[in-house]
Protein backbone atom coordinates (compact mmCIF):
# COMPACT_ATOMS: atom_id res chain seq x y z
CA UNK A 1 0.00 0.00 0.00
CA UNK A 2 1.42 3.25 -1.07
CA UNK A 3 0.19 5.32 1.87
CA UNK A 4 2.07 2.85 4.44
CA UNK A 5 5.53 3.78 2.69
CA UNK A 6 7.96 6.03 4.67
CA UNK A 7 10.16 8.94 3.77
CA UNK A 8 9.27 12.31 1.80
CA UNK A 9 6.98 13.87 -0.79
CA UNK A 10 7.66 17.38 -2.18
CA UNK A 11 4.00 19.39 -1.71
CA UNK A 12 3.59 22.76 -2.17
CA UNK A 13 6.96 23.98 -1.83
CA UNK A 14 8.14 21.96 1.38
CA UNK A 15 9.10 18.20 2.01
CA UNK A 16 6.86 16.77 4.06
CA UNK A 17 6.50 13.81 5.93
CA UNK A 18 5.34 10.61 3.43
CA UNK A 19 2.11 10.07 5.74
CA UNK A 20 1.47 13.24 5.98
CA UNK A 21 0.85 14.08 2.27
CA UNK A 22 -3.06 14.09 2.13
CA UNK A 23 -5.58 16.23 0.45
CA UNK A 24 -9.39 17.26 1.49
CA UNK A 25 -12.23 14.56 0.86
CA UNK A 26 -13.61 18.10 -1.27
CA UNK A 27 -10.66 18.50 -3.69
CA UNK A 28 -12.15 19.68 -6.64
CA UNK A 29 -9.90 17.16 -8.57
CA UNK A 30 -11.17 14.47 -6.96
CA UNK A 31 -14.64 15.14 -8.30
CA UNK A 32 -14.03 15.84 -11.52
CA UNK A 33 -10.89 14.25 -13.22
CA UNK A 34 -9.48 17.72 -13.50
CA UNK A 35 -5.85 17.08 -12.64
CA UNK A 36 -2.57 16.18 -14.26
CA UNK A 37 0.38 13.82 -13.95
CA UNK A 38 3.45 12.58 -15.01
CA UNK A 39 4.94 9.21 -14.50
CA UNK A 40 9.00 8.60 -14.98
CA UNK A 41 11.79 6.47 -14.24
CA UNK A 42 15.14 7.15 -12.12
CA UNK A 43 17.84 4.71 -13.18
CA UNK A 44 21.32 5.07 -11.41
CA UNK A 45 19.92 7.84 -9.38
CA UNK A 46 18.58 9.56 -12.62
CA UNK A 47 15.51 10.22 -14.04
CA UNK A 48 15.18 9.46 -17.60
CA UNK A 49 14.22 12.30 -20.02
CA UNK A 50 13.12 14.32 -17.31
CA UNK A 51 12.81 17.25 -19.15
CA UNK A 52 10.81 15.51 -21.82
CA UNK A 53 8.52 14.99 -18.84
CA UNK A 54 8.82 18.46 -17.19
CA UNK A 55 7.67 19.76 -20.81
CA UNK A 56 4.59 17.47 -21.01
CA UNK A 57 3.30 18.02 -17.63
CA UNK A 58 3.52 21.99 -18.39
CA UNK A 59 1.85 20.97 -21.73
CA UNK A 60 -1.31 19.51 -19.66
CA UNK A 61 -1.66 21.85 -17.72
CA UNK A 62 -1.80 24.59 -20.43
CA UNK A 63 -4.50 22.23 -22.04
CA UNK A 64 -6.65 22.35 -18.84
CA UNK A 65 -6.35 25.84 -18.68
CA UNK A 66 -4.12 24.96 -15.30
CA UNK A 67 -1.71 27.92 -13.71
CA UNK A 68 1.19 25.98 -12.07
CA UNK A 69 2.47 28.17 -9.51
CA UNK A 70 6.02 27.08 -10.01
CA UNK A 71 8.42 27.28 -12.63
CA UNK A 72 10.20 24.22 -14.83
CA UNK A 73 13.59 24.64 -13.31
CA UNK A 74 11.55 25.03 -9.18
CA UNK A 75 10.06 21.81 -10.32
CA UNK A 76 12.85 19.99 -11.90
CA UNK A 77 14.82 20.80 -8.53
CA UNK A 78 12.03 19.41 -6.77
CA UNK A 79 12.44 16.38 -8.52
CA UNK A 80 15.93 16.49 -7.25
CA UNK A 81 15.41 16.82 -3.52
CA UNK A 82 12.96 14.14 -3.63
CA UNK A 83 16.07 11.56 -5.04
CA UNK A 84 17.90 12.96 -2.93
CA UNK A 85 15.80 13.32 0.45
CA UNK A 86 14.43 9.54 -0.20
CA UNK A 87 17.77 8.07 -1.14
CA UNK A 88 16.58 7.06 -4.09
CA UNK A 89 18.34 5.16 -7.22
CA UNK A 90 16.10 2.76 -9.12
CA UNK A 91 12.84 4.38 -8.83
CA UNK A 92 9.34 5.98 -9.90
CA UNK A 93 8.41 9.89 -9.76
CA UNK A 94 5.07 10.93 -9.56
CA UNK A 95 4.40 14.46 -10.18
CA UNK A 96 0.72 15.70 -10.16
CA UNK A 97 -1.13 18.53 -9.84
CA UNK A 98 -4.53 19.71 -8.71
CA UNK A 99 -7.33 21.89 -7.69
CA UNK A 100 -7.94 22.22 -4.19
CA UNK A 101 -11.58 22.61 -2.36
CA UNK A 102 -12.48 25.82 -3.20
CA UNK A 103 -15.82 25.00 -4.04
CA UNK A 104 -18.16 22.76 -4.93
CA UNK A 105 -17.82 23.56 -9.27
CA UNK A 106 -17.17 22.07 -12.40
CA UNK A 107 -15.59 25.18 -13.55
CA UNK A 108 -12.05 25.56 -11.76
CA UNK A 109 -12.04 29.51 -12.00
CA UNK A 110 -10.70 30.64 -8.71
CA UNK A 111 -9.07 27.81 -7.54
CA UNK A 112 -6.11 27.25 -5.63
CA UNK A 113 -3.39 24.89 -8.29
CA UNK A 114 -1.30 22.26 -5.70
CA UNK A 115 1.46 20.52 -6.63
CA UNK A 116 3.14 17.36 -5.45
CA UNK A 117 5.87 15.21 -6.44
CA UNK A 118 6.30 11.23 -4.47
CA UNK A 119 9.12 9.01 -5.73
CA UNK A 120 9.67 5.07 -4.09
CA UNK A 121 11.52 2.13 -5.15
CA UNK A 122 10.71 0.67 -8.14
CA UNK A 123 12.12 -2.45 -9.99
CA UNK A 124 10.13 -4.32 -12.60
CA UNK A 125 5.95 -3.76 -13.24
CA UNK A 126 5.72 -7.07 -14.53
CA UNK A 127 7.52 -10.68 -13.68
CA UNK A 128 10.77 -10.53 -15.10
CA UNK A 129 10.30 -14.29 -15.89
CA UNK A 130 6.99 -13.64 -17.45
CA UNK A 131 7.06 -14.73 -20.98
CA UNK A 132 4.70 -12.00 -22.04
CA UNK A 133 1.16 -10.21 -21.74
CA UNK A 134 -2.61 -11.85 -23.05
CA UNK A 135 -4.37 -9.08 -23.98
CA UNK A 136 -8.33 -9.68 -24.48
CA UNK A 137 -9.69 -6.71 -26.84
CA UNK A 138 -12.07 -4.23 -24.49
CA UNK A 139 -15.26 -2.96 -25.02
CA UNK A 140 -14.47 0.65 -24.79
CA UNK A 141 -13.20 2.79 -27.02
CA UNK A 142 -10.36 5.68 -27.17
CA UNK A 143 -12.87 8.42 -28.24
CA UNK A 144 -11.28 11.18 -30.71
CA UNK A 145 -9.73 13.94 -29.95
CA UNK A 146 -11.86 16.84 -29.83
CA UNK A 147 -13.68 15.01 -27.72
CA UNK A 148 -11.06 14.15 -24.80
CA UNK A 149 -7.63 15.85 -25.22
CA UNK A 150 -5.30 12.67 -25.49
CA UNK A 151 -2.09 14.99 -25.99
CA UNK A 152 -1.71 15.34 -22.22
CA UNK A 153 -1.70 13.48 -18.91
CA UNK A 154 -4.65 14.44 -17.59
CA UNK A 155 -6.72 12.22 -14.69
CA UNK A 156 -10.32 12.38 -16.01
CA UNK A 157 -8.78 10.53 -19.69
CA UNK A 158 -7.53 6.93 -17.45
CA UNK A 159 -11.27 6.34 -16.31
CA UNK A 160 -11.42 4.37 -19.55
CA UNK A 161 -8.25 2.90 -18.91
CA UNK A 162 -9.44 1.75 -15.30
CA UNK A 163 -12.36 0.06 -16.70
CA UNK A 164 -10.86 -1.49 -19.53
CA UNK A 165 -8.09 -3.18 -17.47
CA UNK A 166 -10.23 -3.91 -14.60
CA UNK A 167 -12.54 -5.74 -16.96
CA UNK A 168 -9.87 -7.74 -18.53
CA UNK A 169 -8.31 -8.53 -15.09
CA UNK A 170 -11.47 -10.39 -14.28
CA UNK A 171 -11.20 -12.34 -17.40
CA UNK A 172 -7.65 -13.96 -16.75
CA UNK A 173 -5.99 -11.41 -19.06
CA UNK A 174 -3.18 -8.85 -18.43
CA UNK A 175 -4.37 -6.09 -19.88
CA UNK A 176 -6.51 -4.64 -23.04
CA UNK A 177 -6.17 -3.48 -26.70
CA UNK A 178 -8.21 -0.70 -27.37
CA UNK A 179 -9.45 0.04 -30.63
CA UNK A 180 -10.26 3.77 -31.14
CA UNK A 181 -13.78 5.43 -31.71
CA UNK A 182 -13.26 4.31 -35.77
CA UNK A 183 -12.57 0.80 -34.98
CA UNK A 184 -8.91 1.01 -35.88
CA UNK A 185 -5.80 -0.22 -33.42
CA UNK A 186 -4.61 2.55 -30.40
CA UNK A 187 -3.33 1.25 -27.69
CA UNK A 188 -3.09 -1.09 -24.72
CA UNK A 189 -4.79 0.67 -21.59
CA UNK A 190 -1.59 2.33 -20.34
CA UNK A 191 0.77 2.02 -22.53
CA UNK A 192 1.63 2.15 -26.63
CA UNK A 193 1.83 -1.14 -28.74
CA UNK A 194 4.21 -2.05 -31.58
CA UNK A 195 3.74 -4.79 -33.76
CA UNK A 196 6.14 -6.41 -36.48
CA UNK A 197 5.57 -7.98 -39.83
CA UNK A 198 8.35 -9.22 -42.63
CA UNK A 199 11.37 -7.31 -40.56
CA UNK A 200 9.33 -3.86 -40.34
CA UNK A 201 7.80 -2.55 -36.46
CA UNK A 202 4.59 -0.97 -37.59
CA UNK A 203 2.46 1.24 -34.91
CA UNK A 204 -0.83 3.30 -34.75
CA UNK A 205 -0.42 6.72 -35.58
CA UNK A 206 -1.25 8.80 -32.34
CA UNK A 207 -4.21 11.08 -32.74
CA UNK A 208 -6.31 9.90 -30.44
CA UNK A 209 -4.19 8.63 -28.04
CA UNK A 210 -1.13 9.62 -25.71
CA UNK A 211 2.38 9.46 -28.23
CA UNK A 212 4.43 8.51 -25.36
CA UNK A 213 8.10 9.33 -23.84
CA UNK A 214 8.97 5.96 -24.22
CA UNK A 215 6.91 5.67 -27.65
CA UNK A 216 9.37 8.42 -29.00
CA UNK A 217 12.07 6.63 -27.77
CA UNK A 218 11.06 3.46 -29.41
CA UNK A 219 11.13 4.75 -32.64
CA UNK A 220 14.64 6.87 -31.85
CA UNK A 221 16.15 3.21 -31.11
CA UNK A 222 14.64 1.59 -34.81
CA UNK A 223 16.01 4.41 -36.41
CA UNK A 224 19.24 3.78 -34.86
CA UNK A 225 19.16 0.14 -35.65
CA UNK A 226 17.93 0.23 -38.89
CA UNK A 227 14.87 -1.03 -38.79
CA UNK A 228 12.13 0.02 -41.05
CA UNK A 229 9.41 1.75 -38.96
CA UNK A 230 5.95 2.94 -40.17
CA UNK A 231 3.05 4.90 -38.28
CA UNK A 232 -0.05 4.05 -40.30
CA UNK A 233 -3.94 3.03 -39.37
CA UNK A 234 -4.24 -0.01 -38.25
CA UNK A 235 -7.15 -2.76 -38.80
CA UNK A 236 -7.51 -5.15 -36.19
CA UNK A 237 -6.82 -7.94 -38.61
CA UNK A 238 -3.44 -6.53 -39.67
CA UNK A 239 -2.22 -6.72 -36.38
CA UNK A 240 -3.67 -10.08 -35.64
CA UNK A 241 -1.39 -11.08 -38.38
CA UNK A 242 1.59 -9.72 -37.00
CA UNK A 243 4.95 -12.02 -36.36
CA UNK A 244 5.58 -10.30 -32.91
CA UNK A 245 3.78 -7.82 -31.21
CA UNK A 246 4.93 -5.51 -28.04
CA UNK A 247 3.84 -2.73 -25.69
CA UNK A 248 5.80 0.08 -24.08
CA UNK A 249 5.53 2.54 -21.54
CA UNK A 250 7.81 4.73 -18.57
CA UNK A 251 6.57 1.91 -15.67
CA UNK A 252 6.35 -1.51 -17.84
CA UNK A 253 9.42 -0.42 -20.16
CA UNK A 254 9.17 -2.52 -23.29
CA UNK A 255 6.99 -5.80 -22.78
CA UNK A 256 6.35 -8.50 -25.26
CA UNK A 257 2.89 -9.45 -26.06
CA UNK A 258 2.41 -13.66 -26.76
CA UNK A 259 -1.56 -13.13 -27.59
CA UNK A 260 -4.75 -10.72 -28.07
CA UNK A 261 -7.69 -12.99 -27.33
CA UNK A 262 -6.87 -16.31 -29.41
CA UNK A 263 -4.62 -14.47 -32.02
CA UNK A 264 -1.06 -15.85 -30.51
CA UNK A 265 2.79 -14.61 -31.01
CA UNK A 266 6.30 -15.32 -30.65
CA UNK A 267 8.36 -13.07 -28.17
CA UNK A 268 10.75 -12.66 -31.54
CA UNK A 269 14.23 -10.93 -32.15
CA UNK A 270 12.92 -7.54 -33.03
CA UNK A 271 11.41 -7.44 -29.83
CA UNK A 272 14.61 -8.14 -27.73
CA UNK A 273 16.41 -5.95 -30.09
CA UNK A 274 14.41 -2.99 -29.44
CA UNK A 275 14.26 -4.24 -25.66
CA UNK A 276 17.83 -4.69 -25.08
CA UNK A 277 18.82 -1.46 -26.70
CA UNK A 278 16.36 0.24 -24.15
CA UNK A 279 17.66 -1.38 -21.51
CA UNK A 280 21.36 0.24 -22.61
CA UNK A 281 19.90 3.48 -23.04
CA UNK A 282 18.26 3.84 -19.52
CA UNK A 283 21.04 2.62 -17.54
CA UNK A 284 23.68 4.24 -19.44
Amino acid sequence: MLDKLDGWIWLDGKMVEWKKSTVHTLTQTIHYGSGIFEGERLYNGKIFKEKEHNDRLFYSADLIGMNLPYSKEELLEARRQVVADNNLQDAYIRPHAWYGPDGMSISSENHSVHVAIAGWKWTNYYDENSPGLRLNIARWKRPASDCSPSSGKIVGNYVIATMAVNEAKSKGFDDSLMLDYRGLVAEATVSNLFFVKNGEIITPIADCFLDGITRQTVLEIATKLNIKCTEKKVLPAELFDADEVFVCGTAIEIQPVISIEENTFEKGPITRQIKNEYEKITNS
